[in-house]
């Protein structure tokens, strides 16, 4: 067993996302990390990286 503690896997300006993940935004863009691995990334013009599913519209089976 090592003395020195687990290096932090996020970026620091990243705000922390539970446990897992992280999300880093700035005039540039934004991005997301999982376990430290860059995982989704935006550019700052991007409008509808922040649309979530309930409010995007239905697709082909949402229709019924």
């Amino acid at each position: 067993m090592t003395a020195q503690p687990p290096l932090p896997l996020n970026p620091r300006d990243a705000r922390p996302v539970g446990v897992a993940a992280a999300i880093a935004e700035d005039d540039a863009g934004g991005r997301v990390f999982v376990h430290g691995n860059l995982a989704y990334a935006w550019d700052g013009g991007d409008r509808h990286h922040n649309i979530a599913p309930t409010e995007a519209e239905p697709g082909p089976a949402g229709r019924l």
